[in-house]
């Protein structure tokens, strides 16, 4: 039998130089796998798992955490855009909930 995933929205950060952005993401203080590497220690359901520079630490459908090897994010992955990050990106209003019209000070726009 074959199985496809269910579209669900995740969160995400890429490990490059933001160690300080991802224990922020992930709530917590993280231990590297010694001072020589580029290795973060990241605490899963499953217990630890060591990212690598460039995976991405996902959070799951049950905030949950875990490395995702680059290739495999992208292949399993896309960008998701929401109505709010359209509008916060351009110092928009917020959308009124659930019409799909903005509220930009006073002037409204449907979308």
């Amino acid at each position: 039998m074959k199985y496809r995933k269910k579209p669900v929205v995740i969160e995400a950060v890429q490990f490059l130089d933001n160690i300080e952005e991802i224990e922020k993401f992930v709530g917590q203080k993280l231990s590297r796998t010694d001072s020589e590497t580029d290795e973060l220690i990241i605490p899963t359901l499953e217990g630890k798992h060591i990212a690598s520079r460039g995976d991405f630490i996902i959070k799951g459908v049950k905030g949950e955490f875990y490395p995702c090897k680059p290739d495999i994010f992208e292949m399993t992955y896309e960008a998701f855009t929401t109505l709010n990050d359209i509008c916060d990106n351009h110092g928009w209003g917020k959308p009124l909930p659930g019409t799909g019209i903005m509220d930009c000070n006073d002037k409204r726009e449907s979308y």
